[in-house]
C-alpha cells in the first residue's frame, strides 16, 4: 500500500466515532498508564477536515516533536502544517514558520536544537535550531517529497520519489551547496541512516514503485540485491546497526504483508501473522521491533505490532489495538531515547473527519 496513493481512501473510511477535542482549545492529555494508550488529541478546524500526525521524533527523552497537517489528503480547506511538542510533562501545539502551507509528511531530529520537516506537496523545507522554526528552503509546489534525512545544520538529504507519480527527487545539502542527486540516488522514497556516510534507503527501478533496497556509503548509491528483496513492494525500512536491518512491504501486487531482515549477510524473510499492512518502524531498545500497523478494510482496525526477538533468535508477536474498533490510522512509531517506552502518532475519528492523535507505551513523564 502506499500511503501517499491511498490516504484519501483510507481517512474516508475512518468515519465518525467519538469527538474528543475541541477546536482552538488545549490539546488533551490523557492520564499516563503502563501500556498503549492514547496520551492526546485535537481537532483543528474546519470541522470536517481529515486531521493527522505523519512523523514523530524524539531527540531526548524530554523531546519529542509530531508534526501532521489539518487537512491532509486533500485540496480543500485551509490545508496548514501542525506541530505539537512534548516538553517531558505535556504536549503543546507549537506554530511553524508563516505562510507555509500543507501537510507535514516527513521529519528529522539530529539533535533538539536541529529538526527538520518537509511538506508533502508544497514544497517547504523547515527547520528549528533550538528557538525557532524557519523556513530552510522551498521546493517546487505540486511535487511529492516523502523522507528527510539529516545529520547537522550543514548535511541534509531530501527525498521525494513514490513512484505513483510526480516527485520532487533526491537534494543533498553539503555544506551550504545543495545538490540534485540523480542516477538510482534520485529514486529514494525514504532512508534510514546508521550515519552519514552508511544510509539504506528504499528506492525504485524502471516504473516499478518502490521495488528496490538502495544504500549509500559516501560515494554514491548502490542497489542491494537479494531473492529475499524480489517481487516487492517497500514501505518502510529501519537500520538499528549493520547486523541489523529490517525493511516492510508487501508482495507485489498483493496486500500480503513483507517483512525482510538482514542479519548482516543474508536477508531472510520473516513470516507476518497478522493480515494486516505494515506501517514505520522503529527498535525496542531490547533487540527486538515495533510497527505501526493498520488492518486492512473493512476492520480499518490501527494496531502497534510487537517483535520480540529472544537472545537465542526466538521470535514472538504480539500487537496491541490503539484505538479500539474501526478508523483512524497509525503513520509513525519511534523509541524514546534511553527508555523501552514509545511515541506512535496518527489519526483518531471526529465526529466528522479526523483529530490527530498521540499514543504512547510504557514510563513517559
Amino acid at each position: 500500500m502506499n500511503r501517499s496513493r491511498t490516504l484519501c481512501a483510507v481517512l474516508s473510511a475512518a468515519a465518525a466515532a467519538v469527538g474528543l477535542a475541541v477546536a482552538g482549545g488545549p490539546i488533551a492529555q490523557a492520564a499516563a498508564s503502563p501500556g498503549w494508550r492514547l496520551v492526546a488529541s485535537h481537532h483543528y478546524p474546519p470541522l470536517a477536515d481529515y486531521n493527522a500526525l505523519n512523523s514523530v521524533v524524539a531527540p531526548a527523552k524530554t523531546d519529542a516533536w509530531a508534526l501532521g497537517g489539518n487537512n491532509v489528503g486533500s485540496a480543500a480547506g485551509t490545508n496548514i502544517p501542525v506541530a505539537q511538542r512534548w516538553n517531558g510533562s505535556t504536549w503543546h501545539a507549537v506554530t511553524l514558520p508563516a505562510g507555509v502551507t500543507g501537510p507535514v509528511w516527513a521529519a528529522s531530529a539530529p539533535a533538539a536544537n536541529d529538526i527538520w520537516a518537509v511538506t508533502e506537496q508544497t514544497g517547504y523545507l523547515v527547520h528549528f535550531n533550538g528557538s525557532t522554526w524557519s523556513v530552510a528552503k522551498t521546493f517546487a509546489t505540486g511535487l511529492s517529497a516523502t523522507g528527510v534525512t539529516a545529520f547537522s545544520p550543514t548535511n541534509v538529504w531530501v527525498f521525494g520519489t513514490t513512484g505513483f507519480g510526480p516527485g520532487l527527487g533526491t537534494w543533498h545539502l553539503h555544506g551550504t551547496t545543495w545538490t540534485n542527486v540523480t542516477g538510482l540516488g534520485g529514486s529514494v522514497t525514504k532512508a534510514s541512516a546508521l550515519s552519514a556516510s552508511d544510509i539504506w534507503a528504499i528506492g525504485s527501478t524502471g516504473n516499478n514503485p518502490q521495488d528496490a533496497i538502495v544504500r549509500y556509503q559516501g560515494s554514491g548509491w548502490e542497489k542491494v540485491t537479494s531473492a529475499a528483496l524480489s517481487d516487492a513492494q517497500f514501505n518502510n525500512i529501519v537500520a538499528l546497526s549493520p547486523t541489523n536491518v529490517w525493511v516492510s512491504g508487501n508482495k507485489a501486487g498483493t496486500s500480503k504483508p513483507l517483512l525482510v531482515h538482514l542479519n548482516g549477510t543474508t536477508w531472510t524473510p520473516v513470516a507476518v501473522p497478522f493480515t494486516l499492512n505494515l506501517g514505520a518502524l522503529t527498535s525496542d531498545g531490547q533487540g527486538g521491533l515495533w510497527m505501526a500497523a493498520n488492518a486492512l478494510p473493512p476492520a480499518n482496525r490501527i494496531w502497534a505490532v510487537h517483535l520480540a526477538v529472544s537472545s537465542t533468535g526466538v521470535l514472538t508477536w504480539t500487537r496491541h489495538e490503539l484505538t479500539a474498533g474501526a478508523g483512524g490510522f497509525a503513520y509513525d512509531i519511534t523509541l524514546i531515547p534511553g527508555t523501552t517506552s514509545l511515541w506512535a502518532v496518527g489519526s483518531k475519528p471526529a465526529t466528522t473527519g479526523s483529530s490527530v492523535a498521540i499514543w504512547a507505551d510504557g514510563p513517559i513523564g
